[in-house]
């Protein structure tokens, strides 16, 4: 069954859910800064923010990650968490001594180590892709979709993350029932929901609808979390999103 939820830390949690929502989706470094108790009476079933901005996961200046990684998704476990996305644009990008290529490889493996140590609690690591001005590895959805595939793993879809890359590839959408059939080729574990301004979209949106028939299409039925920048208007955003998903 489809879940509605909203990132956003943990102060914002108990309006998101008197608002309607099903569940806050938590910025995971904050598992590392605040007792669990700033969690409590929270449905908190999805994270994201994994890595801190100081982190680098590879090249010369590459800093210890795997222990305070697995260290947050131990924490995650305790507070019921059941997916935890993956962006971190500055921990992932690329560096003189680690071009583009290499730096998605390691990604990739970067991602499995963590999923194994998620698997002991039945979390599920997922990787979203970032547009092209936040980070130069795993822009398109479409080919991490597939490479994850490949490996094993999962993925997380972002839409704004794929219109935004559009938008910066200067490409001229005509059809996006077409578009996001390339974009979400199979099942994410998980989908960030957003206009192309990073806001609460509208019930018209043509972009979203069809990612939304999209993700009806093939049969996603597991949560959805509104990443805005203005949060202001949840109960507007919870009307919307069961208008697109048809709930």
């Amino acid at each position: 069954m489809i879940e509605f939820g909203v990132c956003a830390d943990a102060e914002l949690g108990k309006e998101i859910l008197t608002t309607g929502f099903d569940f806050v989706e938590i910025r995971a470094r904050d598992l590392l800064t605040l007792p669990l108790e700033k969690f409590s009476g929270l449905r908190t079933a999805a994270s994201n923010l994994f890595f801190e901005p100081a982190v680098r996961l590879y090249g010369r200046d590459e800093t210890q990650w795997l222990e305070p990684a697995c260290e947050e998704i131990d924490r995650a476990n305790q507070l019921c968490v059941k997916v935890m996305v993956i962006g971190s644009a500055h921990a992932r990008n690329s560096c003189s001594t680690f071009p583009v290529k290499q730096a998605e490889a390691s990604f990739l493996e970067i991602i499995a180590t963590l999923q194994n140590h998620a698997s002991q609690y039945g979390i599920v690591i997922a990787p979203e892709p970032l547009n092209s001005s936040e980070s130069d590895v795993w822009n398109s959805t479409s080919a991490l979709a597939h490479a994850t595939k490949k490996s094993g793993l999962n993925y997380a879809v972002d839409s704004y993350h794929s219109l935004k890359q559009a938008e910066i590839n200067s490409s001229d959408i005509k059809n996006y029932e077409v578009f996001w059939e390339s974009e979400i080729p199979h099942l994410p574990a998980h989908v960030h929901f957003a206009n192309l301004q990073r806001q609460i979209p509208e019930v018209g949106d043509v972009a979203l609808k069809a990612c939304a028939r999209r993700l009806r299409q093939i049969g996603y039925d597991s949560r959805i979390s509104l990443e805005c920048k203005d949060l202001t208007n949840l109960s507007s955003g919870l009307i919307t999103l069961k208008a697109l998903f048809e709930i």
